[in-house]
């Protein structure tokens, strides 16, 4: 299930003329420009929605229009196609889906919203990361409230229940431990004489030091996340409002998305274990109390044999469950919906594109969460799909207008097509550490989905080869952007390859003279295409049968060469290089494991790779034996390639 519409009026940029949003999925892209209706949309879900987390402020009344009598939003939520989510499937038995108006109206010079959603509480929040958030607030402040709803989201994960009693009772045990210990104990006594000499003339009293009620509120305080580089280890950590504000936002990202009840893993509690199950879910979908006076009665009111005491202890557990589900932020069944604003903001352009990636694995393995993003990077638009985007725009005679791509009906070819475009330009180059240049748009299409058959199964890799920077320069390659990025002794660039075709001439002089740990140069003999074909017979097959080349390049009986193919693109083949670029990397991104990845690209990846984990935090083969990875992270079958070479 997912939030698939929603349509402002009377609001903000749709003041004058409706603005009406479809969301292609569970993961959708708001794309535009200021005013141009993203913000909009989002402050619309906010306003109604009744659960959202944190609490935001209620907007001005001057976002209201005044040449709109009836200013409101309308919500819509739909199926997914074989959509399992609980909610969902609740939903699906009662035959309706959460679709309501809210009306806006001004009230003492704010925005009042009269919400009327057919939905129990708790079963559609909405967690609000906004454009000027403030992790520190809510990570390491004295109202970490986030942190105690990741706690009660782990005692969902392993124990089946939200229930922290266990925790509040060991830092209750810890806290009274010390209260008859210096200098508790004794600052006690001090005060205890000084009343005495105060009251005793009418009605002795004696102070106490005792300890504070360990409630959410005080598990809010206590508690708090550092920071620490990769390799460090606990005890160097530090507090988050010395780390980078990049940082600090994905760390709060991480725990908004941790602290959400993973319904997917989450432990079935054992009735016969549980003194009571005091709420359950009818299949209208509200969650419902059971009444407390039949609790331990069976469906034909036999007599119930337990002893007062026993009697006792389920009805105070039923009384503690009861409050801990009045008091959590999230019903048994629900879907979650996370809005974050301008994810860019303070954070370094690799680090977005793995966001999006990482953001869409979690989307796609829960079910039950939904991720709306809004952006001006392009670094976030390239790492989408374009059928994730919604392009806000404003049409001749101004009115705002949001473009759902995935409602276009391009075909599937195109589409692929502008997201392996969309994935190969961008441009981080004078940002990033680790940086490729190419020629073209080509070399960098096809790099790019090699990049991914060269990082296999291994985690970080995957992750580095998302991250990486390719750049196209698109003319020769000259000296002046490695001299910019790998000047000796000022450094922008930690790595820097290059790769271009040879087209049958030595390296230029320059190179000879530069490449060092710092610069590498990788050429494609002659040119790329002839280069991929040695182990990808079946793949060049392939492509060229889906080019619909008539006359193959090579005859009958006989298979692609280096030579034959070579020579093709020289000819007949001169402007099909962009469409068999197309076609290789949408066939290798097909199956990945089914591909050789060339000399000059293997040692390209290997030389920017290299270096890139600290000592500290390479597997050592023992830990590696069971995914097959050696120490240094490479695959036991993987080829080793030579280092870089300046020809």
């Amino acid at each position: 299930m997912f939030l698939s519409k929603v349509t402002a009026h009377g609001y903000k940029a749709a003041s004058d003329h409706p603005l009406e949003c479809h969301l292609p999925g569970r993961f959708s892209v708001l794309a535009g420009p200021n005013s141009g209706g993203k913000s909009t949309i989002i402050e619309s879900i906010l306003l109604s929605h009744r659960d959202v987390f944190p609490y935001t402020g209620r907007p001005t009344a001057a976002a209201l229009s005044r040449s709109v009598s009836s200013r409101s939003i309308e919500i819509a939520y739909e199926l997914e196609e074989n959509d399992h989510s609980p909610l969902g499937e609740l939903c699906r038995a009662d035959g309706r889906l959460p679709e309501w108006t809210t009306e806006l109206s001004a009230s003492m010079g704010r925005v009042s919203a009269s919400r009327t959603e057919a939905i129990s509480e708790g079963q559609l929040p909405v967690l609000y990361l906004a454009p000027t958030r403030t992790p520190t607030t809510e990570l390491s402040g004295r109202d970490a409230r986030l942190i105690v709803e990741l706690l009660r989201s782990q005692a969902l994960r392993d124990r089946g229940d939200k229930s922290l009693k266990e925790l509040r009772g060991r830092l209750g045990g810890l806290i009274s431990s010390v209260v008859s210990k210096w200098p508790v104990a004794d600052a006690e006594a001090r005060v205890a004489e000084a009343l005495r000499e105060l009251t005793d003339g009418v009605s002795g009293h004696m102070p106490y030091l005792g300890t504070t009620a360990i409630d959410d509120t005080f598990l809010a305080r206590v508690f708090e996340f550092l920071l620490a580089a990769g390799g460090a280890d606990r005890f160097d950590a530090h507090r988050i409002e010395t780390e980078g504000l990049g940082y600090a936002n994905l760390l709060q990202l991480a725990v908004v998305l941790a602290a959400i009840p993973d319904l997917t893993h989450a432990t079935v509690r054992d009735p016969e274990e549980s003194a009571v199950d005091d709420v359950e879910a009818d299949a209208t979908g509200f969650a419902t109390d059971r009444d407390a006076a039949s609790v331990g009665d069976d469906d034909q009111g036999d007599t119930d044999d337990r002893s007062d005491e026993d009697r006792a202890a389920a009805m105070e557990e039923a009384v503690e469950q009861r409050e801990l589900e009045d008091d959590a932020f999230f019903a048994r069944q629900f879907h979650a919906l996370v809005l974050l604003e301008e994810p860019e903001a303070h954070l370094h352009p690799q680090l977005q594109h793995g966001l999006v990636r990482y953001l869409k694995e979690v989307v796609e393995a829960r079910p039950e969460v939904q991720v709306v993003l809004t952006t001006h990077s392009d670094e976030i638009v390239s790492a989408c799909e374009p059928a994730d985007l919604v392009v806000f725009r404003r049409g001749v005679s101004g009115a705002p207008a949001a473009r759902t791509i995935a409602s276009f009906g391009l075909k599937n070819a195109h589409l692929d097509q502008a997201r392996r475009h969309l994935d190969v330009n961008r441009s981080a180059t004078i940002f990033a550490e680790r940086v490729v240049l190419v020629e073209g748009v080509t070399d960098a299409m096809v790099l790019r989905v090699l990049a991914k058959a060269w990082a296999g199964e291994d985690r970080v890799r995957r992750r580095f080869a998302d991250a990486l920077t390719i750049t196209v320069v698109g003319s020769r390659i000259g000296a002046w952007m490695p001299e910019l990025l790998t000047r000796e002794g000022k450094e922008i660039s930690t790595r820097l390859a290059v790769l271009r075709d040879s087209d049958g001439k030595t390296a230029p002089k320059w190179v000879t003279s530069r490449v060092n740990d710092h610069f590498g140069y990788f050429l494609s003999e002659p040119t790329l295409e002839p280069t991929l074909v040695p182990g990808n017979e079946e793949v060049i097959l392939a492509v060229f049968d889906a080019m619909k080349i008539s006359n193959l390049p090579w005859d009958d009986g006989d298979g692609p060469t280096s030579d034959n193919v070579r020579a093709w693109f020289a000819r007949k083949g001169k402007g099909r290089k962009a469409k068999f670029a197309d076609q290789f990397s949408a066939h290798v991104e097909r199956d990945l494991q089914g591909v050789v990845v060339p000399p000059q690209m293997q040692q390209l990846l290997d030389f920017t790779w290299e270096g890139f984990l600290p000592e500290s935090v390479v597997p050592t083969a023992d830990a590696s034996e069971e995914d097959g990875t050696d120490a240094d992270g490479e695959s036991h079958d993987a080829q080793v390639a030579e280092p870089p070479s300046g020809s």
